[in-house]
Parts: C-alpha cells; sequence; structure tokens
C-alpha cells in the first residue's frame, strides 16, 4: 500500500544529483536476538521492490547507510541486494536507545547527505524509529522551508521524497 503525503516544493532549491531520498525503518525483529523476523524479511523485500518501481532506472548510484544494529543491517542489506548495491555504509552513530534521538544525529545525517549529493542519484538511511520519525521532517523544513508532518513509519516502511517533484510517499512492505 502506497500513501501519498501532501505538500508543495515550489520554488524550493533542488539538490544537484539526488532525485529521490529515502528515510528507512528497519523490519520487525527478534528481541531476544535483534535479527529480522522471516516476517521481517519477507516485508523488507516487499518494501525493496516497491522502492525499485518508485526509483526507475538509476544511473549514477544509490548511496545507503545503516546503522550498525543487526536488525538495520539486514534491513540494508535486503535492499541492497534487490539495487545491486556493492557496499552499505554501517554506523554505529545511527542507533538510537529509549526512545530518545540522540543529540546531532538529524546533522549527521545533513553532513552525510551534503557529501554525497554531488555523487549519487538515491541517498538511502536506513535506521530506528527515533530517527526515522524525525529525519524527514527535519529535511523537508531545512532543504525546501516546508513545515510537512510525516508520520512515524512502522516497521518496514520509508519514507520517500522525491526532491525534483516535490511528492512525498510513505511506502510500506
Amino acid at each position: 500500500m502506497e500513501k501519498q503525503l501532501m505538500f508543495d516544493f515550489d520554488g524550493a532549491p533542488k539538490p544537484d544529483l539526488v532525485r529521490k531520498v529515502f528515510v528507512i525503518r528497519h523490519g520487525d525483529y527478534k528481541r531476544a536476538t535483534g535479527d529480522l523476523k522471516s516476517s521481517g524479511v519477507r516485508f523488507t523485500e516487499r518494501l525493496a521492490r516497491k522502492m525499485q518501481e518508485v526509483v526507475g532506472e538509476i544511473r549514477e548510484g544509490f548511496y545507503l547507510w545503516s546503522s550498525s544494529a543487526p536488525r538495520c543491517r539486514q534491513t540494508a542489506d535486503i535492499i541492497a541486494d534487490v539495487f545491486g548495491i556493492d557496499d552499505v555504509e554501517e554506523d554505529k552513530r545511527l542507533q538510537t536507545g529509549g526512545n530518545v534521538l540522540p543529540r546531532g544525529t538529524l546533522e549527521l545525517i545533513d553532513e552525510r547527505f551534503e557529501a554525497k549529493r554531488g555523487e549519487v542519484e538515491i541517498f538511502g538511511v536506513c535506521t530506528h524509529y527515533e530517527i526515522v520519525g524525525a529525519y524527514p521532517n527535519h529535511f523537508v523544513k531545512k532543504y525546501f522551508d516546508t513545515d510537512t508532518r510525516f508520520n512515524r513509519p512502522h516497521y518496514c516502511e520509508a519514507v520517500c521524497i522525491d526532491v525534483g517533484s516535490g511528492e512525498g510517499r510513505l511506502l510500506t512492505g
């Protein structure tokens, strides 16, 4: 199921190469091990195919960055397999805990986006509830000076921001 989110980017500056930004919440996982459940794997595969439909052909690369938590890394690896991405960058600074957004995390993602925006078409970050709930709103405010309210995605959902057309979508696995 795909949900349309309404907002307008008229007159907004466009990043250099980046066409789409994905902020992805990991799939459902086993609390005891931190690994994805079989349903989490299945829904992530479905989400990755939906992302692929939205993206279409990629000519200039897909940068995928993941929290080092097993559930995030496994989610990112499944998406990477579907897209044919050779390398997923892992970063423990994208971890969260106790429903708290670590200080400086949104700015950390901004810095990475800025570093990659002239190199790739697709920028993706696979992480946790707190970050996935905050970053899309932060991104739209920072880069488009627009107040938008994205709901926090559930397991195996992704916010997709199409920076060319101004379309925002919540993709569900």
